[in-house]
Parts: C-alpha cells; structure tokens; sequence
C-alpha cells in the first residue's frame, strides 16, 4: 500500500527534491549522492571530541530514527568518522544490505553479536 502523504501518488517512492518518480534511477542517484557527501566528510571530517559528553548528544539515534530515510546511512558515517579519528579505517562496502538491517534490529534488542561480527570484518588499522 502506497503512503499518500509522503510517496507519489500510487508509488512507494518517497517524494525527493529531486522530483525523481521512477525507483531504479532514484535510486542511482541516491547512492552518487551519497558518495558525494562521503567524499567531503573525508575531507572535511566531522568535528568534535567524540567523548562520552559527544556520544551522550548522538547515543539514541538508532532508537529516535529522527529521518524518514537515511537513518543508517547516518550511522554508519559517524561511526566511520570515529574510527578515522582513533586510527582506524572502517568500511562497510563489503557488508550486505540485509546483514546489516538484521544486526542492526538484534543491537536495538541488546543482542550485539552479528554487529560485532560485522565490525570485525570491516575495521583496520590505519
């Protein structure tokens, strides 16, 4: 069932500034996008401590889903930051898109077992 408010109308393709309608190319597009800011966030690195007070202001964003999309995405660009900033290189490129949503589920529940397993085969040090 498509969401009348926020999706074209007959679609469940989120209405985007873009005003792309069709899913392949949205999409495409989307991932380019991404990319782009994932360049410039490496240029240009998030700032802060990334203490315990820096973690305390970001800590329930998983549970808050704060966007409609892009939550994840989020995530995992902070936590690529943090590693970056401690010496690590951390990659997700390799990780499926359903193994993630999976771990990411069973972390909410407090079961950290296959997000663990992820960040092991996705972390290096610098």
């Amino acid at each position: 069932m498509a969401d009348t408010i926020y999706c074209y109308p007959g679609t469940d393709i989120l209405v985007n500034k873009l005003g792309i309608q069709e899913y392949e190319k949205l999409q495409a597009i989307e991932r380019k996008l991404t990319m782009l800011r994932i360049l410039e966030l490496i240029d240009k690195p998030i700032r802060g401590d990334f203490d315990f007070k820096h973690l305390c202001s970001i800590s329930e964003i998983n549970a808050l889903h704060p966007f409609r999309e892009g939550n994840g995405r989020c995530q995992r660009e902070f936590i690529r930051s943090l590693a970056l900033k401690n010496g690590y290189v951390l990659s997700f490129s390799n990780v499926p898109a359903g193994e993630m949503l999976k771990a990411s589920q069973e972390s909410f529940l407090c079961d950290y077992k296959a997000m663990e397993k992820i960040f092991e085969q996705c972390i290096r040090k610098q």
